[in-house]
């Protein structure tokens, strides 16, 4: 094959070069704001097989009805159970992960309720001590008050010209 025999313009392309009808996708993503559908996960939950099987089976394009939507990490699918019905796929009960999750969610709001009463029990000893610890306080007060009027009467109590003699020093002094 010689340059002659191309079509014109033909030669001048890099083999490499990719045409422009390979950049676009095959179906372009949704713009609705909510699809109905499974997503992958919870197809392959619902449906009892692994998630790669359903990607498989939507790179090969045989989901009939399954399209691309975007989603806040970027663009996910959603499968319609018919799709994978159609296939021969049989339903193994209820989608695990949204129980599970339910499951989880109850589970983790006991667990906050727990911690919750709990906190609330501290907080109510703690109240009770900090009301025991101001009567204490006040008693105190009420004490060192005493004690002070008891002192300022003290030393007109005692006479003024009495001189003690110290422990330490000798007697004969």
């Amino acid at each position: 094959m010689s340059l002659t025999d191309l079509p014109p313009n033909e030669h001048e392309r890099s083999p490499f070069e990719l045409e422009a009808a390979t950049t676009t996708p095959a179906r372009p993503p949704e713009r609705a704001g909510h699809v109905e559908g499974l997503t992958i996960t919870e197809a392959a939950s619902l449906f009892g097989v692994s998630i790669s099987t359903i990607r498989r089976l939507l790179k090969a394009g045989v989901l009939a009805g399954a399209v691309k939507v975007p989603s806040p990490k970027g663009v996910e699918h959603r499968i319609p159970p018919a799709a994978l019905e159609a296939r021969g796929y049989k339903r193994q009960g209820s989608l695990v992960g949204a129980v599970l999750n339910a499951a989880q969610a109850n589970a983790q709001a006991e667990q906050l309720e727990a911690k919750v009463r709990e906190l609330e029990a501290i907080l109510e000893l703690e109240r009770a001590r900090r009301e025991a610890a101001e009567n204490e306080s006040r008693l105190l007060e009420r004490s060192l008050s005493d004690l002070r009027e008891a002192l300022s009467r003290l030393p007109a109590a005692l006479p003024v010209g009495v001189r003690r003699r110290r422990f330490f020093r000798k007697l004969s002094e």
